[in-house]
């Protein structure tokens, strides 16, 4: 019973594995128009299958007995299937029907008269030309007469231009006073450079008295020659002891002010004139470990004036030249204090003043140690500099 059911399974496989492939085959040849159709899509050998597979069937049913008492052993029927090879239809060439080209005439297109648009004349409109026609003549504006050209008067005589005064030793010669208003921020002041003024070129009724011939030869590392002798002109004394102009005055970071040393030199030139004063050393200038002095004298038309001990730091032996040279300036802004230049920085009212109007304090840390420290600066002009950075 179970081999009969096997082969009736078997056959029902084998006919619809035939049938997908008979489907299969008419649809690929119904697609292909140039291909002839199959005759028989379904193969020969289905039929014998079947009949088999009917046949043995009935005798499983006819025999019922048998089959309980010996158990039949058969084996499937190992059938192979057909290849069913699909007939090769030769396509048909169908040969392309030449077709002539028709031939075109073309059209022969007349060309259209296009006859010129007779153009009018425009009437020029007379309010465009003249708008005051169409206005009544009681509103239109009165055009005013000409005026007669009066007759010319003569031009008065120019005065001759006025001679350009002298300066005088109180005006202003220069200021960098950080306030100047400057035409734009690249053109150059014009206070920025000096104007050189002197009053040593008065006349004879305003000079001293004192001639090269009268001054002898002095050793004046040891003399004090001509020493309040005689007194200085009224020029001079005006050059010498005008007050200070207050933006010429330079702060240094531990709150002292003081004078450039170019500022001295200028109020020497201005109440002497170049070659009229002098700096000569008192001795030879003393090397300590790092510090450098040296003593000079003011020396003005051949009179002793002071002497001062200039001083100057220095930090190595390739530092010691300039070291030298500073204790010359150092002296000399101390000899000027008994001429009265810039006798202010040495007042203390002026002093005070000077430190609570045109100064201000500023708390700085070093950038290395991040100690913190104040330095002092004139008011609005703080510019902390390296290693130092400002801070609150």
């Amino acid at each position: 019973m179970n081999a009969s059911r096997r082969v009736l399974a078997l056959g029902q496989r084998q006919l619809c594995c035939r049938s997908r492939v008979a489907s299969r085959s008419a649809t690929y040849w119904a697609a292909s128009p140039n291909r002839a159709t199959p005759s028989s899509t379904v193969p020969p050998a289905a039929p014998a299958a079947t009949a088999a597979a009917s046949g043995a069937t009935q005798a499983a049913t006819s025999k019922p007995e048998a089959a309980k008492s010996e158990p039949a052993k058969s084996e499937p029927a190992k059938s192979e299937p057909v290849k069913a090879e699909p007939a090769k239809a030769e396509p048909a060439k169908a040969e392309p029907a030449k077709a002539e080209p028709a031939k075109a005439e073309p059209a022969k297109a007349e060309p259209a008269k296009v006859e010129p648009a007779k153009a009018e004349p425009v009437k020029a409109d007379p309010l465009r030309a003249d708008p005051l026609k169409a206005v009544p003549a009681k509103y239109q504006p009165v055009k005013p007469a000409p005026a007669k050209p009066a007759p010319a008067k003569p031009a008065p005589a120019k005065p001759a231009a006025a001679p350009a005064k002298a300066a005088t030793p109180n005006s202003k010669s220069f200021s960098t006073s950080s306030s100047s208003k400057a035409s734009s921020s690249t053109a150059i002041p014009r206070d920025l450079f000096y104007k050189p003024t002197t009053v040593a070129h008065a006349n004879s009724q305003g000079r001293s008295t004192t001639t090269t011939a009268a001054i002898p030869g002095v050793d004046w590392s040891l003399s004090f020659h001509g020493i309040s002798s005689q007194p200085v002109t009224k020029a001079q004394f005006e050059a010498l002891m005008k007050p200070l102009d207050v933006d010429d005055i330079e702060v240094k970071p531990d709150g002292i002010i003081y004078l450039p040393e170019i500022r001295y030199r200028r109020r020497l030139n201005e109440a002497f004139g170049p070659m009229g004063w002098g700096l000569i050393p008192k001795g030879d200038a003393v090397v300590g470990a790092a510090i450098v002095t040296r003593e000079y004298a003011l020396i003005v038309d051949g009179r002793f004036v002071s002497q001062a001990q200039g001083e100057n730091s220095y930090f190595g032996a390739d530092q010691l030249p300039s070291a030298v040279e500073g204790c010359k300036s150092n002296a000399l802004m101390r000899c000027c204090k008994d001429l009265g230049i810039a006798s202010e920085l040495w007042d203390p009212s002026f002093i005070r003043w000077f430190k609570k109007n045109r100064m201000e304090e500023v708390w700085v840390e070093h950038t290395t140690t991040k100690k913190k420290r104040t330095l002092w600066y004139r008011k609005g002009a703080v510019d902390v500099a390296y290693p130092y950075r400002q801070t609150k």
